[in-house]
C-alpha cells in the first residue's frame, strides 16, 4: 500500500515539474512554471507569441527570490538589479545608483507611452 502510495506521489510530483501552455504552432503562450522535487516553484514565467513578456521570476528551493526581470514583447524593460534594488537597498546606496534607477523609470515611461501611442494608431486605422 505504502509503495502505491510513494509511487502515485512520485508521478504527482513528475507532472508539477513543469507546467506549460503552448500554441497549436508550438510557440508558448501564457504562464508558464517549473517546480523543485520538493513542490517549490523553481520558475515563474510568462509568454505571449513565444517571447517574454511580463514578470518573470526565479526562486530557491526554500520559495526566496532569486531574480525578477519585466519583459515587453521578448524586450528588457526592468533588469533584474533594479528589483534586487528595491528588494535589498545596499547600505552604501549611492546618488549614482539612484540615477540609475530614475533613467531606468524613465526609460520604461518612454516605452509605454509608445507602445499606447502605437496601439492607439491601430485602433484608429481600424475604426476608419
Amino acid at each position: 500500500m505504502k509503495g502505491d502510495m510513494d509511487k502515485k506521489f512520485q508521478e504527482y510530483l513528475e507532472d508539477l515539474k513543469e507546467k506549460n501552455h503552448v500554441n497549436e504552432d508550438g510557440t508558448r503562450e501564457g504562464l508558464y512554471e517549473s517546480f523543485y522535487e520538493n513542490g517549490e516553484v523553481e520558475s515563474r514565467l510568462t509568454f505571449k507569441n513565444g517571447l517574454y513578456h511580463g514578470l518573470q521570476e526565479w526562486f530557491t528551493e526554500e520559495g526566496e527570490i532569486i531574480s525578477q526581470i519585466v519583459f515587453l514583447e521578448g524586450e528588457e524593460w526592468i533588469p533584474e538589479y533594479v528589483f534586487e534594488t528595491m528588494r535589498e537597498p545596499p547600505d552604501d546606496l549611492l546618488d549614482e545608483d539612484v540615477d540609475l534607477l530614475d533613467e531606468w523609470i524613465s526609460s520604461v515611461e518612454k516605452k509605454t507611452k509608445q507602445k499606447m501611442d502605437e496601439s492607439l494608431s491601430k485602433i484608429k486605422k481600424l475604426l476608419k
